[in-house]
């Protein structure tokens, strides 16, 4: 089925224009962990900075724990939502992927060979599966703004799946022997 979104123009491979949530935690890196975290500790960090130079009251802790937890509230998501975008970047093509290249195709290549598909199936109906990637589809540009992931699973990934019954340099060795269907 082919995507009901154009492809936005990428600098590298394109993996998922439409990943599922779980793949895209899967897939985060260590830095995209690292740089979340950094992201959820600044605010907590900012305020507690801003009362050590000029402190709101006698009380102190009293009067700036609520805005502590409100903060790092926020802090929780802004990191997870950096490093969601991150992580997403890399299946869009638009940041250095290699390594999620190479998982991706082991990872599909093990599914193929087994029999399953590319995909997990779904029960949904396909026009509702439709409206799910249509909303979906880098969404998580706008993570910030409007949250929304994919948790739906469906066929439109924006991809050719004719790719993955390719060898390629290093794939020699993998134990698959893919003959795609005539």
């Amino acid at each position: 089925m082919a995507s009901p979104v154009k492809p936005a123009p990428a600098a590298y491979e394109i993996i998922d224009t439409d990943p599922h949530m779980s793949r895209v935690v899967r897939y985060m890196r260590f830095s995209d962990l690292v740089t979340g975290t950094a992201v959820a500790v600044g605010g907590p960090a900012f305020l507690l900075a801003l009362q050590h130079i000029d402190p709101t009251s006698v009380k102190g802790a009293r009067t700036l724990a609520p805005t502590l937890r409100a903060a790092g509230a926020l802090g929780l998501f802004a990191g997870f939502s950096v490093s969601y975008l991150r992580s997403s970047r890399r299946f869009w093509g638009w940041d250095e992927n290699a390594r999620e290249v190479a998982k991706d195709r082991y990872e599909m290549k093990s599914r193929l060979a087994k029999g399953e598909p590319l995909y997990p199936t779904s029960q949904t109906p396909s026009y509702l599966q439709d409206l799910a990637a249509r909303y979906t589809t880098y969404s998580a540009t706008m993570l910030a703004v409007f949250p929304i992931f994919n948790l739906a699973h469906h066929q439109t990934h924006g991809i050719d799946p004719a790719r993955y019954y390719e060898v390629r340099d290093g794939e020699e060795d993998w134990p698959f022997d893919l003959q795609k269907d005539e």
